[in-house]
């Protein structure tokens, strides 16, 4: 995986060769070492160490897959790790049955952690075993967390399926908005408590300034303590984005309700606009997150005056760039933003691909890339 990630990041075609033979020995190593085994070798070490590798083929999955203009079907339907995702499903339901009664690893917490994200990608219901986090290691604020990104992944399933019906239930419809507004009210809590009451202070540069319009979606940039505490209200803004989304799109399945056509169009334009005003705060967040920018403040000088200096030239440090890769997976698939603002979310996140060695995030660009 490191082999591929650095043929990928440099450009070097030796070290991608070498990566694709060390991972066909892998593979069948691993094929070899299961049907000796068996799976009914319930061992916490040994499932850690299927759940492991099953992430690094993945991830190395993700590395070697190249945006290709000639390839017409969608990102969601054509790609090989997701026989990965439902190899480590598979054993992490071995782990659930037969030793969650200990405390789970780090290694099962996280696989659980990507499988949701994957859920929600896929466009499936987490299965429900896999729904309570606590099982799986999720405590404290994080399991608050993950109590809301779980419950999402099923409402965005069982919106997709209302959405499909020629005739939506409004009463199934009015269910699903009331299960969203909890779920936004909780995310609320969740930030609040999380971010110990510390948000973020705004700046906004003068338009005839230079500033570097390739790197900010807008003059407007927002500044945290640190890119920790920028990322958590990036996960924030982006969680909200996806619940906005799909309370937008239970609205358009049940046009033909009672509503009239200028009620339907003002509830609708309401909703668009407040999805695309959590966007621009997410486009806000992004730059301090990467580290783009420095706030100097002089020390005799009132607290309202302060420089702001870019880090234009500087290369990005790719574990800053992991901290955004989710918030702009999820921005960059939902197609009811604003066309500008799902063009700059893809085009940032489609850069950060190169960074972090990730073939996929670089198809962002594309006609192939997800729609939630």
């Amino acid at each position: 995986m490191a082999l591929a990630v650095y043929a990928r990041t440099q450009q070097r075609s030796s070290a991608a060769v070498e990566a694709s033979t060390q991972y066909q020995r892998l593979l069948q190593i691993t094929q070899e070492e299961i049907m000796r085994t068996g799976v009914l070798k319930v061992e916490e070490t040994f499932l850690d160490a299927c759940l492991l590798v099953i992430s690094l083929m993945n991830r190395y999955e993700g590395a070697v897959y190249s945006p290709d203009s000639t390839k017409t079907k969608p990102l969601i339907t054509s790609l090989q790790s997701w026989s990965h995702h439902d190899g480590a499903i598979a054993i992490l339901r071995i782990w659930y049955e037969k030793l969650s009664h200990r405390p789970a690893t780090l290694t099962v917490k996280q696989t659980r952690r990507n499988l949701v994200k994957c859920s929600l990608l896929r466009n499936l219901r987490l299965p429900r075993w896999m729904v309570d986090g606590s099982r799986f290691g999720e405590r404290g604020s994080e399991l608050d967390y993950d109590r809301v990104i779980s419950q999402t992944v099923d409402l965005h399933f069982e919106c997709t399926t209302l959405q499909q019906e020629l005739h939506p239930a409004i009463v199934e419809a009015e269910r699903l908005i009331m299960q969203i507004q909890k779920l936004d009210t909780a995310l609320q809590g969740w930030i609040t408590q999380i971010s110990k009451g510390e948000s973020y202070q705004r700046h906004v540069l003068t338009l005839d300034g230079p500033w570097p319009k390739k790197l900010l979606f807008s003059p407007t940039v927002y500044e945290f303590p640190n890119p920790g505490h920028a990322a958590l209200w990036s996960q924030f803004f982006a969680t909200r984005l996806l619940l906005d989304g799909l309370r937008l799109k239970i609205s358009m399945s049940i046009r033909k309700g009672s509503a009239t056509s200028s009620t339907y169009e003002q509830q609708r334009q309401a909703w668009i606009d407040r999805l695309n005003t959590t966007a621009e705060h997410l486009a806000s967040s992004v730059p301090y997150c990467l580290e783009r920018f420095q706030v100097k403040r002089k020390p005799s000088s009132p607290s309202s005056e302060s420089r702001i200096t870019f880090n234009m030239n500087e290369v990005i440090n790719p574990c800053l760039a992991n901290l955004v890769v989710w918030p702009l997976t999820i921005a960059s698939s939902l197609r009811e933003l604003d066309i500008r603002l799902q063009l700059w979310f893809r085009s940032q996140l489609s850069s950060l691909g190169k960074i972090v060695g990730e073939g996929i995030l670089e198809c962002a660009e594309s006609d192939q890339w997800v729609i939630l």
